[in-house]
């Protein structure tokens, strides 16, 4: 059996150490799992446009280090560009999953949301669902239309920097009218009211 090419992100270290080892835990027959592990989304990037092959993403929405835009970005960029056929698991605060889910549907490899603070028992059943799962992925995993446009993810992500919707108008050259709807359409797809449930205080 193949060895199997993991991302890992996390901000914390003893939480990247945890699954680490968890991810190492391997049958005597079968080669041990690669794990490339990293504590910034910055780096998660950097890892996925070099790498040619990665089999599971595990990206980690910490509140305390970033927004759900940032990674709805690399979700929506980099990924299907890059690792069409990895699955991704993506542990995050207990407010971003709905919103989270909503935006992934239409990612076909997306694996699953977990809770942050889940019990790596949870984690490790979750990986070895997806190790059941049909293994012949192929480059179309990933639908034609992600639920977010580029355009409403670089909106979104301006507002949460603090931007006011005038401003951002002002800086893309466009009607306050454009970024206004754009906002909104963006927040409609994503099943929410207020840019609340993606705000981190920095």
């Amino acid at each position: 059996m193949e060895s199997v090419k993991i991302l890992l992100q996390c901000p914390c270290e003893f939480t990247r150490i945890g699954m680490i080892s968890l991810l190492n835990t391997h049958d005597s027959d079968a080669k041990a799992n690669r794990v490339v592990s990293v504590s910034s989304l910055e780096q998660a990037e950097d890892v996925l446009v070099m790498n040619d092959k990665l089999d599971i993403i595990i990206l980690t929405l910490n509140s305390l280090y970033y927004n759900a835009v940032e990674l709805l970005d690399v979700l929506s960029r980099r990924i299907p560009i890059h690792h069409p056929g990895s699955k991704i698991i993506i542990l995050t605060d207990k407010k971003c999953i709905e919103a989270l889910k909503r935006h992934l549907k239409g990612i076909e490899n997306f694996g699953t949301i977990l809770e942050i603070c889940v019990p790596i028992e949870k984690i490790q059943s979750e990986l070895l669902k997806m190790d059941s799962l049909d293994k012949s992925l192929t480059n179309s995993a990933i639908k034609a239309n992600c639920v977010l446009s580029s355009r409403e993810l670089t909106i979104l992500k301006k507002l949460l920097h603090g931007k006011s919707i005038s401003q951002v108008a002002k800086e893309l050259a466009l009607n306050y009218k454009t970024i206004s709807h754009y906002k909104r359409s963006a927040m409609s797809k994503l099943g929410i009211r207020t840019l609340h449930p993606l705000f981190i205080p920095f």
